[in-house]
């Protein structure tokens, strides 16, 4: 023991933390204490917090019990006793004083070595050649335990073959003779090891009997080739295809010769998707049908190559964010495994956590591994994730960590200011803190200046953080004016003043030679709890109130020195911690000093409790919920929950429209989820409810959100290829749309081809809303492959099943003889006809039309003629025709030159 020196420990001393250990391990079951030591005790309370070590929001208070696991050891140690790995986490000492707030902060962590379940034991396994066995490695820990297998000594050589499965099982497939031996599995977590073994024993498989009559499969294509799969379609036997009830498929890569995996294809469908394929590897393929027991020939070997595959960035990991200042977050992480020679950029995801706010996500883009984030809110908690992504695409967010922004001075002032006269020289000043929003920090004191209204100087006073918020400024002057402004006070500074708030002294003081009349009282009561309420006296503007006395008491009413005294301005007092079903005596008056003060003036009650009830406290349902589409097939749903009592979760509930999918609800304590695996462009309803027990809140109202568009996601349905009815060499294809489109089908994508051994396949789009396609001009008598794909606005959907046509022969008609052709020759003739009808109308139409036109020329050309010939011969040649004739008495003598007429008579 070392006894500090005094003024170590002296009251006005600062308030600090003597000692901590940050990092403190227990293995599971025994008991751990956790020291706090603040630097004095004088008016120091200490309470403590706990942070699990799997979720670094769910920070809630420890309820500490002298009997449970629990305890304090001391005045301010944590005693945790019989640990178990849900204890693991962060433990904040919170230490509080009058005037000083620190914190000290441990990390626990509840260890418990490897050990393998109770219930296993080291057995011997049998299996057959290229068969497939799964050993398991069922070993307990926390923190969990790395996992490594050895075969009779030697590590494990993990590929193709032979792969470890995410709960540390090692699978075998394409098991050969040479797999046999003992396969041993090691798990450790830096506090010990733990060992099982397998005796693996592989036997020949029993070859099952060959029956010829089942045929041989024929050509085998490869319809869809992906980087970890390939979509495989073939040719039926022609002998046996009736009989044959499925379809083995072996493959192997193309450098191990004796090593297959089979793959199964039931119902006699002819064609199979091979997954758990290896990029840029070729595969080796061999079909045979099957009926039973029985197998029939193997195909020939086909080779394809899967492509390789789309290298994006992994997942990014080590991320922390730390706040730099009021409106600035350092984040940083470990650079994403490089995948690929491209270029990489981070992009990093801020959300505001706060629900007063509904801003959606930010972003932000960078090539280093470091970044600040600017123009934040002022103490507020912001949740950051970070994904790699290059020319691929992006890769998987990290896992999200929190950080809240440093306080700064408030940017709005206290609310609802009221300055009342208390007396001649006094004034009584309340208000309410500033919004949330605007206090950006902890609130520890407020700053109060006030002046007489006539003077431009004022005074100050600092006011700690306290309800109500009040002060009562004295020695002031009678029946004057003053002026209050306020504002709040955090670590960083002064905030913003309010407006100033005007109130007036009295006069003269309200006289006391008069006692207060009596109050009007009402009251309410619980099982445990009853409260007074009252209004002021009728004489209160007239006489002097110095207070109000209060009591409830089970017995007898309490004389008025032992009742509760309450301020001349405070109308309201509960009593708790009382007994249900008891009559209590209560009474409320007002007092002042007068000398004529009795008990006449208390306002009594008799008041019973109520009876108590079953401890079913209410739940309040969750406000505020948000919905935001994060990809093609998930939905984050976030809210906010006004009851903050302790063991509250709540539910969420996912519908979607129409009632296509059956409805999810989950179970979380957080106060958002992500729901997956929806389908994509598809509507879906949510809401969410509080639970605490067995008690529920209302389901909160629902909202309504759309998945992102996908690529279809499976073929279109009922496909079909028939022969035209007017020509044998066209096709007319017809379908359904996908039974999971998942969007609006843009478009349809028919491919044909002559031939499924790597023939070139021909491509006609087709509108979406059509579904019919006619394939004109194809040869005659010739066989055709057909398949069919939907497209959305993201991409194609799968192809079809490959359906097949062969086209017919067109004979001509003079050698037909027959009815169809007979049929042929009469449109011919009806045709012609109406060919002829319509030359010989147009022809006609064109001679009349020529006829008239002849006719005006002629018209027109006598007309001039005559025109010319009605001049007199008397005026000579000097007149010309443009000039007028000279005026004559008497009608105009007309006459013909001897010549001209007999011309004209020629004409006639």
């Amino acid at each position: 023991v070392t006894v500090l020196p005094k003024t170590g420990v002296a009251g006005t001393s600062e308030l600090t933390s003597l000692w901590g250990v940050d990092e403190v391990e227990a293995e599971t079951g025994d008991s751990v204490t956790l020291e706090c030591c603040p630097s004095h005790s004088r008016n120091v309370s200490v309470s403590w917090r706990f942070t699990p070590r799997d979720d670094s929001r769910a920070t809630s208070p420890i309820v500490i019990s002298s009997g449970g696991r629990l305890s304090l050891v001391g005045r301010y140690n944590l005693r945790v006793s019989q640990t178990t790995a849900t204890d693991s986490g962060k433990y904040t000492c919170v230490i509080q004083a009058r005037d000083a707030y620190i914190t000290s902060t441990t990390h626990l962590l509840v260890y418990s070595a490897p050990r393998m379940s109770a219930d296993h034991t080291p057995e011997t396994i049998s299996a057959s050649v290229n068969g497939v066995v799964k050993l398991p490695c069922p070993v307990q820990s926390y923190p969990p335990s790395d996992v490594i297998w050895h075969r009779d000594s030697s590590p494990v050589q993990f590929g193709e073959f032979f792969q470890m499965k995410g709960d540390g099982s090692l699978e075998v497939s394409g098991l050969q003779m040479g797999d046999s031996g003992m396969y041993q599995c090691t798990g450790g977590n830096g506090f010990g090891y733990a060992s099982t073994y397998y005796t693996l024993i592989v036997t020949p498989a029993a070859e099952p009997t060959v029956d010829p009559d089942l045929g041989r499969v024929g050509t085998v294509l490869a319809v869809t080739i992906s980087a970890r799969f390939i979509q495989l379609a073939w040719q039926k036997p022609l002998e046996g295809a009736v009989r044959a009830r499925g379809f083995q498929v072996f493959y192997r890569t193309a450098g191990n010769p004796h090593r297959f995996k089979v793959a199964e294809s039931a119902n006699s469908e002819n064609q199979l998707n091979v997954t758990g394929l290896t990029p840029d590897t070729e595969y080796v393929f061999k079909i045979r049908p099957t009926l039973r027991a029985t197998v029939g020939l193997f195909s020939r070997e086909f080779t394809f190559p899967t492509i390789a595959e789309v290298r994006k960035p992994g997942k990014v990991t080590g991320v922390s964010a730390t706040p730099v200042s009021a409106n600035h977050i350092a984040v940083s992480w470990s650079a994403a495994a490089e995948v690929s020679d491209e270029p990489v950029v981070y992009e990093i995801l801020l959300d505001d956590t706060s629900f007063e706010r509904s801003s959606r996500p930010t972003t932000a883009e960078t090539s280093t591994t470091t970044y600040v984030l600017s123009n934040l809110e002022e103490w507020t908690t912001y949740s950051v994730v970070v994904r790699a992504r290059n020319g691929h695409g992006f890769g998987d967010y990290s896992e999200p960590v929190w950080a809240r922004t440093y306080s700064d001075v408030p940017d709005l002032p206290p609310e609802a200011i009221r300055v009342a006269a208390d007396s001649h020289a006094s004034l009584i000043v309340s208000w309410r803190p500033p919004p949330e929003e605007g206090r950006n920090g902890l609130v520890d004191g407020y700053m109060v200046k006030y002046r007489r209204s006539k003077d431009r100087t004022f005074q100050s006073q600092k006011v700690p953080a306290r309800h109500p918020q009040e002060l009562l400024l004295t020695d002031l002057e009678k029946d004057t004016t003053y002026q209050v402004s306020i504002a709040a006070v955090t670590v960083n500074g002064t905030g913003v003043f309010s407006g100033w708030a005007s109130g007036k002294t009295l006069l003269v003081d309200l006289p006391e030679d008069e006692p207060p009349a009596k109050v009007h009282l009402s009251w309410s009561a619980t099982a445990t709890t009853i409260t007074l309420k009252w209004t002021p006296p009728a004489n209160h503007n007239t006489t002097k109130i110095r207070a109000y006395l209060a009591s409830c008491n089970p017995i007898y009413p309490l004389p008025p020195e032992q009742a509760d005294q309450l301020d001349s301005r405070q109308f309201e007092i509960t009593f708790s911690n009382l007994l249900p079903e008891n009559n209590y005596f209560c009474y409320v008056m007002a007092w002042n000093a007068s000398p004529k003060m009795t008990d006449i003036n208390k306002v009594q009650a008799k008041v019973t409790t109520q009876p108590r009830q079953p401890r079913q406290l209410p739940v309040k349902e969750p406000e505020s919920l948000k919905l935001f589409p994060l990809a093609k097939d998930s939905i984050s749903v976030r809210f906010m929950s006004p009851d903050a009592s302790p063991g509250v979760h709540f539910q969420v509930r996912c519908q979607a429209v129409g009632g296509q999918e059956p409805e999810r609800v989950v179970n979380t304590s957080q106060t958002y989820y992500c729901f997956s695996g929806l389908t994509p462009a598809s509507e879906y309803l949510f809401d969410v409810r509080s639970v605490r027990g067995q008690v529920a809140s209302p389901w909160s109202l629902q909202m309504q959100q759309t998945t992102e568009q996908d690529a279809p996601g499976d073929a279109p349905q009922y496909f079909s290829v028939t022969t035209s009815a007017t020509s044998v060499v066209t096709a007319v294809l017809s379908w359904r749309p996908p039974s999971r489109p998942n969007g609006r089908i843009t478009a349809y994508i028919v491919s044909y081809s002559q031939s499924l051994d790597g023939g070139a396949w021909a491509m006609d789009p087709v509108d979406g809303p059509v579904l019919q396609h006619a394939v004109p001009d194809l040869r005659e008598n010739t066989l055709y492959y057909f398949k069919v794909q939907a497209k959305t606005a993201v991409g194609p959907g799968p192809w079809s099943d490959i359906k097949t046509l062969t086209t017919g022969v067109a004979f001509p008609a003079s050698q037909s003889g027959g009815q169809h052709a007979e049929d042929e020759i009469q449109v011919g003739i009806r045709r012609q006809h109406v060919y002829i009808i319509i030359a010989a109308v147009i022809g006609a139409s064109l001679v009349v039309i020529c006829l008239i036109l002849a006719f005006i020329v002629c018209h027109v050309f006598t007309n001039t003629t005559n025109k010319h010939r009605l001049i007199p011969m008397q005026y000579g040649p000097m007149i010309s025709q443009h000039q007028q004739p000279p005026q004559m008495k008497g009608p105009t003598d007309l006459w013909l030159h001897p010549s001209d007429s007999g011309q004209q008579q020629q004409q006639q």
